[in-house]
């Protein structure tokens, strides 16, 4: 299991036990045998509630070294600003991101007011925009976790009635996924 995958889930038991319906998303920004520094954001929907910096000892993940919690109950996940390969910037709310098609060295974004916007970047960076909930399905496509509304042996449905393919590499992990996003 990875260091940001742990750290995730001893935040989760340490500190926001008793809250409902909250996403996590943690990011290691330093790191070495004895120590790690992560960031986490945690939100309640679309409004962020705590930014969290976590310093863990290593080789002690019981409870951190180190804890800073700020409250920001009053920011909204605000739009992300993306910019296609004409160069254009777009502007699009971090829940307009329907699912994501990779073509090539491009990625083709598919929001929700029905633009196309195609970008030079990776699903790993538009999934750390949206706040880690772009995941996936298939070598060549991403969906967000939130709009699907039904998982089949090969497909994945939205909530909007598209249907993308699911390969059995990514199953398992979009099933996890979908099912924490549903019960938190």
């Amino acid at each position: 299991m990875s260091n940001v995958l742990l750290l995730t889930e001893k935040l989760l038991n340490c500190r926001f036990d008793g809250w409902q319906d909250i996403h996590v998303v943690c990011r290691e920004i330093a790191s070495d045998e004895n120590i790690s520094v992560v960031s986490a954001t945690v939100t309640n929907h679309l409004t962020v509630k705590q930014r969290v910096t976590a310093v863990w000892n290593m080789k002690s993940l019981d409870t951190p070294v180190y804890l800073h919690i700020s409250s920001d109950s009053h920011v909204t996940s605000a739009d992300i600003s993306l910019r296609s390969i004409d160069g254009n910037a777009h502007s699009v709310s971090s829940d307009g991101i329907l699912y994501a098609r990779s073509s090539g060295r491009y990625i083709t974004l598919i929001t929700s007011d029905g633009r196309e916007i195609v970008t030079a970047s990776t699903f790993a960076a538009i999934s750390e925009k949206l706040g880690g909930t772009l995941a996936r399905i298939h070598r060549s496509y991403a969906a967000d976790l939130r709009q699907i509304a039904e998982i089949s042996a090969k497909a994945v449905t939205l909530k909007n009635g598209v249907v993308l393919p699911l390969s059995r590499n990514y199953s398992a992990s979009v099933r996890a996924a979908v099912k924490r996003i549903r019960y938190e």
